[in-house]
């Protein structure tokens, strides 16, 4: 199955957040699971950050590094969706 992360959600997980059910942590960690990653929510996370207004234990980069390793897929925005 695919799921589609939103931001909350990707933020709270590589977080380590308590607000992140742990039904949903498991379904994330689920190797079977295909997960998906808009490339708004990288957009948002990366202004976020920069204006000081989101406070992650990762780096940007490390971040996107595990994103990389764990083989989540990032979804471009197309001009069809607009």
């Amino acid at each position: 199955m695919r799921y589609l992360l939103d931001t909350h959600t990707l933020v709270w997980y590589f977080d380590n957040s308590p607000k992140l059910p742990r039904k949903i942590e498991e379904l994330i960690d689920n190797p079977e699971a295909d997960m998906l990653i808009s490339s708004a929510s990288l957009w948002e996370i990366t202004i976020k950050l920069n204006l000081g207004k989101l406070d992650l234990n990762l780096s940007l980069k490390e971040l996107l590094d595990i994103i990389r390793t764990r083989d989540f897929d990032i979804l471009q925005i197309e001009n069809d969706y607009l």
